[in-house]
């Protein structure tokens, strides 16, 4: 007798629970990435501190996905998303509260620095059990021919948030100081929205019945000890090809954040105007969101996503490396911006791709343990 599996409408609600989570920890990292110093004047601190807000995140990143990792998989995906959304929710009011339209003037601008820092911990602390859900959710809730796609929407949600906040920023500011305290009012909106949806479409941790044979074999489930947590991640830290997928792409990724956040730094040593480095930062996003897209469902239509992987990670690796070369040049504006773009396409669009390869690889292990 042949099982039939189906998939249920709850599934988009769930992957967008994830994506606005994610969407909303990365906009509230940036958000002052683009008025960097106005908002260091409106909080009376220097460049140093306002590099809290993206060390924080750091911080609290590689300890809260391993903390996060053995939550999933004890109490399951319902809980995980409830407790990542509540809090970046808090998180988000704390940073609100703190810059609040006749709240902020009775408190002293350090105090307020302080304060919001206090809160985006909180939505430091929260990320991780959102992070971690990529691939689980993908495998759990969505068919076979899905997966890819759902994967790439959530992957390329920090490219999004990232080019929302770049634009978005310096449109609320302006070159009114006052006008920063608008910007954690705006940005603190989607985590509500995030955790609405988490209470709405999270209420079970797998749906009805598995969209696939291989989620119906993750739902026969063992008691799951913190031994076991171990022994799994051994398996997944002795793995070759595991190892290989995150040494590779996760180095190419690393490049191209530091890439994004030094390019301004780069480009006004050697002469390039603050429009055009506007343009390429927007450009070299904007492509990295469409390549995780587009490899993703070119290696699904090809069927060899192996082979897509290592030539996107091959194209990556040399056009970062022309790019590099030309930007230490003036006056090559065009050619940099091309190699630029097919870098970001190409690093971006092996993301989704890695992380489904990974989850095969990890396989019959939780789909968790491939982030």
């Amino acid at each position: 007798m042949t099982t039939e599996y189906q998939t249920y409408k709850r599934r988009w609600g769930v992957l967008a629970t994830v994506i606005i989570t994610n969407f909303t920890c990365f906009t509230e990292t940036t958000c002052y990435l683009a008025v960097a110093a106005r908002a260091a004047e409106y909080f009376h601190a220097d460049d140093d501190e306002m590099d809290y807000f993206s060390l924080v995140g750091i911080i609290f990143t590689a300890p809260g996905m391993l903390v996060a990792l053995y939550v999933v998989n004890k109490i399951g995906l319902k809980w995980c998303v409830r407790i990542g959304t509540s809090f970046v929710c808090f998180g988000s009011l704390v940073r609100m509260m703190a810059t609040f339209p006749d709240v902020e003037s009775k408190i002293q601008p350090k105090n307020k620095f302080y304060i919001v820092l206090a809160g985006h911990c909180f939505v430091a602390m929260g990320h991780p059990f959102a992070m971690i859900l990529t691939t689980q959710v993908s495998q759990t809730w969505f068919g076979e021919s899905e997966r890819l796609l759902s994967t790439a929407f959530m992957a390329i949600a920090p490219t999004a948030a990232v080019i929302y906040a770049s634009v978005l920023s310096p449109l609320i500011a302006g070159d009114d100081v006052e006008r920063i305290k608008y910007l954690n009012i705006v940005y603190a909106v989607p985590s509500i929205l995030g955790l609405v949806c988490g209470l709405v479409f999270c209420r079970t941790s797998t749906p009805p019945t598995p969209p696939t044979k291989s989620a119906e074999s993750q739902t026969v489930k063992s008691i799951y000890s913190f031994q076991k947590y171990l022994s799994s991640l051994k398996i997944v830290l002795t793995n070759k090809s595991t190892l290989g997928i995150m040494i590779f792409v996760g180095t190419n990724l690393a490049i191209y954040n530091a890439m994004i956040s030094q390019l301004s730094q780069i480009m006004c040593s050697t002469g390039y105007s603050s429009q055009q480095i506007g343009i390429a930062t927007a450009l070299i996003m904007f492509s990295g969101m469409i390549g995780g897209v587009v490899v993703g469902i070119l290696a699904r239509k090809l069927k060899f996503p192996v082979n897509i992987l290592k030539i996107t990670y091959c194209i990556s690796s040399i056009t970062l490396i022309a790019s590099l070369l030309l930007l230490r040049e003036p006056n090559l504006f065009f050619p940099t911006l091309f190699l630029l773009i097919i870098f970001s396409f190409c690093a971006i669009g092996c993301l989704p791709l890695s992380l489904e390869l990974a989850a095969e690889e990890t396989f019959p292990l939780e789909p968790v343990y491939a982030e």
